[in-house]
């Protein structure tokens, strides 16, 4: 199956070496490159066998290195499936030999999902319940060179991640301001509040909705990288209900996303307090539905010894 689609070359804005063969994958049409990175020589290591026996096989490249994430509408009948396999066709017609690909339990879930050095959320999200991967490699001696790719989605986008490696890498395309997602140097600011998005609960429950727990997923991966900071997580709720049942529902709502950082991502609980405040300090209106819904959140204040 071949998406319609437009022509991402991860390359072609700076003088290539000659005899190099950038990649050029067709995605679905609308992707948008959301970042890249490119560095003239870097030490990467990719997966080349799933987790097993608490560890997964990585094969290290010393070598030029481009990534690149990209997003786009999710139609309602494409699966990852479907879009690794057209993207497997295409890099095998380039030459490359797939030397190792796996779908998310076979890859080992969310111990392989975190060998892998993604670009970060929310540009490249991988839900650990639907991921696909890819390596590959073509050449030998100084013409070697490797590419890896992971397919992922959330209930509305399609994300793709592409790792080359060796003399075909370069630089994705430029793109213009208004598609480009700013790169801050570090989603969570120390001793300040930021909403964990993408949990979101119904009124008076304290019961994750539907792709709540893959929301945690970044914030999981930011505390493994940075393993001497602790987190507290902070309820809130709107202003339906009376005072004492709202403090204790957004404590609850606070133990549901620290049980999964737990439970699910092997965050040490010892790492992680949960608190609640009630519907005491919203941040929309509570006059609107919407406004409700908002309030209904989870936020995070990450602190430092």
């Amino acid at each position: 199956m071949r998406f319609g689609g437009i022509i991402f070359g991860i390359a072609g804005l700076i003088a290539q070496p000659i005899g190099a063969q950038p990649l050029n994958l067709t995605l679905p049409q609308g992707a948008q490159l959301t970042v890249s990175e490119t560095l003239n020589i870097a030490s990467h290591a990719l997966p080349k066998g799933p987790f097993q026996n608490g560890a997964v096989a990585l094969q290290t490249f010393e070598a030029a290195l481009a990534r690149s994430a990209f997003r786009f509408d999710l139609a309602p009948d494409m699966t990852t499936q479907a879009l690794m396999a057209d993207l497997r066709s295409q890099i095998a017609a380039k030459g490359y030999v797939i030397g190792f690909e796996c779908q998310t339990a076979q890859c080992g879930g969310f111990d392989f999902r975190f060998a892998l050095d993604l670009l970060p959320e929310p540009d490249m999200h991988v839900d650990l319940g639907d991921f696909r991967y890819i390596h590959a490699e073509k050449g030998a001696g100084e013409t070697h060179s490797a590419v890896a790719v992971l397919v992922s989605k959330s209930p509305k986008y399609g994300f793709v991640h592409i790792a080359e490696l060796g003399e075909n890498a370069a630089p994705a395309p430029k793109l213009i301001a208004a598609s480009k997602s700013p790169e801050p140097a570090s989603p969570y600011a120390l001793g300040k509040p930021s909403v964990v998005q993408g949990a979101a609960f119904a009124a008076g429950k304290a019961v994750l909705e539907t792709g709540g727990a893959d929301a945690l997923a970044g914030l999981a991966q930011w505390l493994k990288e940075n393993p001497a900071t602790t987190a507290s997580l902070v309820g809130h709720t709107d202003s339906t209900g009376k005072a004492a049942a709202n403090t204790a529902l957004s404590r609850a709502r606070a133990n549901a996303l620290r049980d999964v950082l737990i439970s699910q991502f092997g965050i040490d609980g010892a790492r992680l307090q949960a608190q609640g405040q009630g519907g005491g300090q919203p941040i929309a209106s509570n006059d609107t539905a919407e406004g409700r819904a908002q309030n209904r959140r989870v936020e995070v204040v990450i602190s430092a010894p």
